[in-house]
């Protein structure tokens, strides 16, 4: 639970695992193996879920344009956020905007 709520207070300043692993006090490979057992998922992908989250919460409800959303959510570079965006989604942000409008 700790873990989740530091994910939530941080998803914006582009921790990696090890960082959070750090503001808890345990290794990155504890906090790995905890996730692991307790939700089935491993840190970085409950870290990319809040980004990926928090990113279509702001497309959808925001009137932040792409790249403004990409530079919130600590993406130095509006194409690395669209291309991040669509790997883990499956569709651009742009596109995601329209299926849901």
């Amino acid at each position: 639970m700790k873990f989740i709520h530091l994910i939530d207070e941080n998803y914006k300043k582009g921790y990696n695992v090890a960082e959070y692993a750090r503001l808890l006090y345990i290794w990155s490979r504890s906090l790995s193996e905890l996730t692991q057992q307790q939700l089935n998922k491993t840190p970085s992908q409950m870290i990319r879920e809040r980004i990926i989250l928090e990113a279509q919460r702001l497309l959808l409800y925001s009137n932040l344009n792409i790249s403004l959303v990409g530079y919130r959510l600590d993406f130095d570079d509006a194409s690395y956020f669209v291309k991040y965006f669509k790997k883990h989604t499956g569709v651009s942000p742009s596109e995601f905007k329209k299926s849901v409008s």
